[in-house]
């Protein structure tokens, strides 16, 4: 199943219209402890709340010891006021871009999470340099801290 793309940039400008409409549609759908957070446009939008201009602090992959798939944690030092921790379990795909050390150094545009079908959730991240993460997964997290 393909996913659309429901933020998108045109003439220089990030429109988010589509993407909340979608998020909107599906709430009840979304994981309930994430729900706060992937519903809530002042963590997209410019502010300090926002991931906008984010970077990558650490990846860390571990196994389920019972599952024995993967899970992914990704920190990102926020531009304002927060530090954000996304950990992601049952794990069906990860997608780095081939130049995965370049993430280091670039900020975070945009990033969305999308339903692909019942129960497997995607996750996406598109970097200043173009550079995008896609995950495919089961189980999802997010935790803001106060720096």
């Amino acid at each position: 199943m393909s996913v659309k793309n429901r933020i998108y940039k045109k003439k220089g400008i990030w429109y988010f219209d589509d993407y909340f409409s979608y998020i909107t549609s599906i709430t009840d759908l979304i994981p309930k402890d994430v729900v706060s957070f992937i519903a809530n446009p002042k963590f997209y939008l410019l502010g300090s709340d926002s991931l906008y201009d984010a970077i990558v602090d650490r990846f860390e992959l571990t196994y389920n010891k019972k599952s024995h798939l993967p899970i992914l944690s990704i920190k990102f030092i926020g531009a304002y006021e927060h530090n954000y921790i996304f950990r992601f379990g049952d794990i069906k795909n990860i997608v780095f871009p081939n130049d995965s050390d370049g993430l280091f150094d670039n900020e975070l545009l945009i990033h969305q999470f999308h339903i692909r079908k019942n129960g497997i959730f995607q996750y996406e991240f598109l970097f200043s340099n173009n550079a995008k993460i896609k995950i495919l997964f089961g189980k999802i997290s997010i935790k803001v801290e106060t720096k």
